[in-house]
């Protein structure tokens, strides 16, 4: 779980590479939404192979949507 400081890239909550796989989640409260930049890093990750999950809160269950 990267730790923004202001410095180098920016990045989503979780980055995990597994088997040469690349997978990046991004966790949001209920209703969130991705802001522009996140937006510009999951076009990068996908754009590189990557894959981008959004992960929510619904109804007391996670909910993982591929974006």
């Amino acid at each position: 779980m990267p730790v923004q400081t202001g410095m180098g890239a920016t990045s989503l909550d979780f980055l995990c590479c597994s088997l040469g796989e690349f997978v990046a989640y991004e966790c949001k409260a209920r209703g969130g939404k991705l802001t522009p930049r996140q937006q510009l890093v999951v076009r990068q990750i996908n754009a590189a192979g990557g894959r981008v999950y959004l992960v929510t809160l619904e109804d007391d269950e996670l909910e993982f949507k591929q974006l």
